[in-house]
């Protein structure tokens, strides 16, 4: 349970929330080709496109629940995704 400030404005810190680090995901996605879709926290905390090379590629359902979309991956960012098929990889 969060405490009162006594300020009025909200509640004070509550130690069971943890602030986001840099390379966690946030809020966001691009379905640009060649680039993963996720984004990320960067070093200053503001959204950043994940920098790990994609070799995945599948479908994501947007947040809306409207559509889906074609979006590429790297290998850190597989869930929530659906028909992964790898490519780039000789055999």
């Amino acid at each position: 349970m969060s405490q009162n400030t006594g300020s009025g404005i909200g509640p004070a810190w509550d130690n069971r929330w943890m602030p986001a680090r840099p390379g966690d995901p946030c809020p966001g996605f691009t379905a640009e080709a060649g680039r993963c879709w996720r984004m990320v926290y960067s070093k200053q905390l503001q959204a950043t496109h994940c920098a790990g090379v994609p070799t995945w590629t599948g479908r994501w359902f947007s947040p809306r629940g409207d559509r889906w979309f074609r979006v590429w991956s790297c290998p850190d960012h597989l869930e929530g995704l659906t028909g992964l098929r790898e490519f780039g990889r000789r055999r």
